[in-house]
Order: C-alpha cells, then structure tokens, then sequence
C-alpha cells in the first residue's frame, strides 16, 4: 500500500499511549480486577472499567481512542469502522459532530442491550474479508475503507482529514481506488470521490487538511499546500500571495518555546517583506467558528482583488 512516512516517533508514541492504556484498564470479570478497582471508575466495553481521576487527566483524543479500545477487546461480533477504527489505527481524526464508537454488525439484528447504547453508534454494513485487519488485537476496517466510512457516514470536510492523512503516510491513489472496487455504488459514493479528488499527499496536519476543505467548501479556488518560499514552507498559499497559517499550541510551548517563537518571527518576516499576507489560525479557531476562518480569508481575498 506504499511507503509509509507517518513520523517514526510519532507511531511509536501511539503504540505505546495504547500499551499504557491497555495495561491501565480493569477487567472486573477477574479476581485481579476486582481488587484493583478503588475509588470512582469509568464503565468502558463490556466489564471493562478505568480509573476515573486517571481518565479525567487524560485529553480529549485520548479519551475516546481509550473508549474505542475498550468496545473493540470487548466485542467479539463486531468490527471498529469510521473514526473508531481511525483512532486506533492512528489516523488523522477531527470529529466536528458528536462522535460515538462505531461499529459494523454482520447481520441486521441487535441486542436490546445494544440498541439502547448511547455511546455506541451500530451499523448494518457488509464488510468483505480483504477490508478487514487487525490492529492491536482488535478487528478493524482497513485504512482506505476506514477512510470511505469517514466520509460518507461524516462528511467532505472529516473525509478530507483522512485522506490527506492515508496519502501523507504514501498510499497511493491507485491503491485507493483498488480498494474501493469491491464496494461498489453505494450512498456518500459522491462524497468519497469528492475527498479522492481534491485529496493532497503533503498535508502537514489534520487541521491543515481542514482549513483547505473549508475554503474549498466555500468555493475558494487557487489553494495551495506546503509552498517553498525563500527556503520556508508555508501551509496554505491561496491566490499566489495569502498565506494562511494553522498553528498547534504545542509549537510555542516547552523549553524552546521563545526560540521558535523568535525562529517563527523571521520567518513570517522575511516572507511578508517580499509582499505576502498572513493570517494565522489555532486549531480550536477552526472548531469554535469555521464560519469566521472563512469570512475573514475570503474578505481579505476580496479586497486586495477589488483595488
């Protein structure tokens, strides 16, 4: 399926938060869980609990790949699709709805306990055996289906993100076609192919593959990612001249934080004295109000146009 060139550190960072949070589950069903189960804890699968101050301490990702772990050790029918099985294959992941564990049934038919779930979202979906793996001892969709669950079941704008991510890592676009024959016509079809279509492979974060689908969305056209200018690359060029930043807080925080911050001031300075624009963004900016990222690219856009 190509080369992949996910960070090294990166993946192994992943395998081992998913070590430490199987070692850190309970399973009650043993004498050993039993006693090691003190204070407020966490239901997560079927007789599987953690530690609630330890699950409060952990962030947002953190917590729903924990749960998505927890419903795959504990599920012995069903398969982990869409988001659930990004997260524990360490895809790019960016719910912009509420998200539950997702997972395909073989048949139809669904437990009452099952169906009154509210944390876990059921689906009847025939999934054939080449789209099936297995990832730490849980049975997962492969990448490129996992990728057409995510976009026909969430959308263009969390497709993307998972795109990008698959052909980031060196999964080529034939690969993913290859992959998709056997599933046929099926609802969202359009939607997969709009993400292959304005799908790059050298995204640099999720939220970067966002911000490009947004103004995609918004009919902005002339987007280009990871743009060389005077030795430094910019995340987004649109129009030949605005670059639009998306900045993860991490980057200006540590022991190095006023180095890069220093690094960064130059940077943005010796590319606007050659005439370029910047507009930066956070994360959380994308999330809170999508709807203000646009307005404010494509008015900045409309401006400069107008004189």
């Amino acid at each position: 399926m190509g080369v992949d060139r996910e960070n090294p550190f990166v993946v192994s960072q992943h395998g081992f938060l998913v070590r430490r949070l199987r070692s850190e589950l309970v399973n009650l069903r043993t004498a050993d869980g039993f006693r090691s189960v003190s204070g407020g804890v966490v239901p997560l699968g079927d007789q599987l609990v953690f530690s609630r101050a330890k699950f409060e301490k952990l962030r947002p990702h953190e917590q729903r790949l924990l749960e998505a772990l927890a419903i795959g050790w504990s599920n012995r029918s069903g398969i982990l699709i869409g988001r659930s099985a990004a997260r524990v294959c360490g895809m790019w992941v960016v719910p912009l709805g509420d998200e539950k564990i997702e997972v395909a049934l073989p048949s139809r038919s669904a437990s009452p306990s099952r169906r009154a779930s509210t944390s876990v979202q059921f689906r009847y979906s025939p999934i054939p055996a080449e789209h099936i793996s297995e990832v730490q001892g849980i049975r997962v969709t492969v990448l490129v289906r996992t990728f057409a669950d995510i976009a026909r079941y969430h959308g263009f704008l969390e497709g993307l993100v998972a795109i990008d991510c698959l052909r980031f890592r060196g999964i080529e676009l034939s690969v993913v076609a290859e992959h998709l024959r056997p599933m046929g016509r099926f609802k969202g079809v359009a939607t997969v192919r709009r993400c292959i279509h304005h799908s790059v492979a050298i995204s640099d974060s999720p939220f970067e593959s966002l911000a490009r689908g947004l103004l995609i969305d918004a009919c902005v056209t002339g987007i280009q990612t990871q743009v060389k200018i005077e030795g430094y690359r910019v995340d987004l060029l649109v129009d030949g001249w605005l670059v639009v930043e998306i900045d993860g807080a991490s980057k200006y925080s540590g022991a190095d934080a006023e180095r890069v911050r220093q690094s960064e001031f130059n940077r943005q300075k010796t590319i606007a004295n050659l005439g370029y624009v910047f507009l930066r963004y956070s994360p959380a900016d994308l999330l809170r109000d999508p709807a203000a990222f646009v307005a404010e690219v494509t008015s900045t856009l409309a401006n400069r146009r107008s004189r």
